[in-house]
């Protein structure tokens, strides 16, 4: 079988999505997400998501990886404000002073 397999690293979780390009089946795996070193996450999550499927990595065809990690930081830790100015627009990161209690 070939494989094709997609990597999400977030704050929290690494989500693992594999497709088998013949039959079209997918498989969906989820590990937390190791902050200080993230791609001991992707292999991890990786080497268990083929272990449940029964396939080895040469049978991956495509690898693609993503991040949301700092859109996160963003959305959650930040205020985006855009302005323009007569040298075009610039781009500010505002620290949000408190948080939202839950």
């Amino acid at each position: 079988m070939a494989w094709r397999i997609g990597v999400d690293s977030g704050g929290t979780f690494t989500d693992i999505c594999l497709l088998d390009e013949r039959s079209g089946r997918t498989s969906v795996w989820k590990v937390s997400s190791t902050p200080a070193d993230p791609s001991r996450a992707v292999a991890e999550g990786v080497g268990e998501a083929l272990n449940q499927i029964e396939a080895r990595a040469s049978d991956i065809s495509y690898f693609g990886h993503g991040t949301t990690v700092a859109t996160n930081a963003l959305i959650v830790f930040a205020i985006f404000s855009r302005s323009v100015g007569k040298n075009g627009p610039t781009f500010t990161i505002c620290r949000r002073t408190s948080r939202l209690s839950s």
